[in-house]
C-alpha cells in the first residue's frame, strides 16, 4: 500500500487538492471550476479558473487562464508564506467584485492595529489583468495590467485604462519598476 501511495501521490495530492480548494469556494459561496497540475512539493498550477456566485457574495465573477506559484515546501512549512512563495504568475485574468453584495457581520471590537498580511512572493508576473470593483457612483476599473517585479532585475507596469471611483481616469499607463535594493539597503 505504501508503495502505491509513493508511486501515485501526485495524482492523489492534485485530486484532493482540487477537492479541497472546491469545498473552500463553496464555503464563500463560490462554484468554481478549474483544473489543478504541479508536482504538490515545488509547485502548483491552476488552469481554467471560473468562478460565478451561488449565493449573493462580493465575487460577481472570476476567470483565470493561468495562475502558477513555485514555492519551497520546507520554508512554507517553516517559515510561513512570507519566505515560501518565490514566484507567482498570473495570465489573463477578469475579476469582477460588488462589494454591497457581501454578506456584513457586525464589526469586531479588538484593539489590534489592522496590519498587511506578511505575503510577498519573490518575484510577480501579471499579464492581461482586469480588475472590476463596484463602487457607485463610479468604479475602480484596471484594464489590461502587465506587471513584472523581480528582485534580480527592473521590471515594468502597463496598464491600458485605469479609473478610480473618484472619477479620474487614466489611459495607457507605463512605468519601470525596480525592485533591487538602492544605495545599498537591503530588502
Amino acid at each position: 500500500f505504501l508503495v502505491l501511495v509513493v508511486v501515485f501521490h501526485r495524482p492523489v495530492l492534485l485530486t484532493a487538492g482540487h477537492t479541497l480548494a472546491v469545498h473552500f469556494a463553496a464555503g464563500q459561496n463560490l462554484k468554481t471550476d478549474f483544473r489543478l497540475e504541479g508536482s504538490v512539493f515545488t509547485n502548483l498550477t491552476i488552469r481554467n479558473l471560473h468562478a460565478v456566485p451561488t449565493a449573493p457574495g462580493a465575487v460577481e465573477s472570476a476567470d483565470i487562464d493561468l495562475i502558477h506559484v513555485d514555492y519551497n515546501l520546507l520554508a512554507l512549512i517553516r517559515h510561513g508564506l512570507s519566505q515560501g512563495i518565490t514566484n507567482v504568475q498570473i495570465r489573463s485574468a477578469r475579476v469582477v467584485i460588488d462589494p454591497d453584495k457581501a454578506p456584513r457581520s457586525p464589526p469586531k471590537k479588538t484593539k489590534e492595529k489592522m496590519t498587511l498580511p506578511d505575503f510577498f512572493p519573490g518575484r510577480v508576473q501579471a499579464e492581461d489583468v482586469s480588475l472590476l470593483v463596484r463602487n457607485h457612483p463610479r468604479d475602480l476599473a484596471i484594464e489590461g495590467l502587465s506587471l513584472d517585479l523581480d528582485p534580480q532585475h527592473p521590471g515594468r507596469l502597463v496598464m491600458n485604462r485605469l479609473q478610480l471611483p473618484g472619477g479620474q481616469s487614466w489611459k495607457s499607463i507605463a512605468a519601470a519598476t525596480d525592485m533591487r535594493p538602492q544605495n545599498g539597503a537591503e530588502v
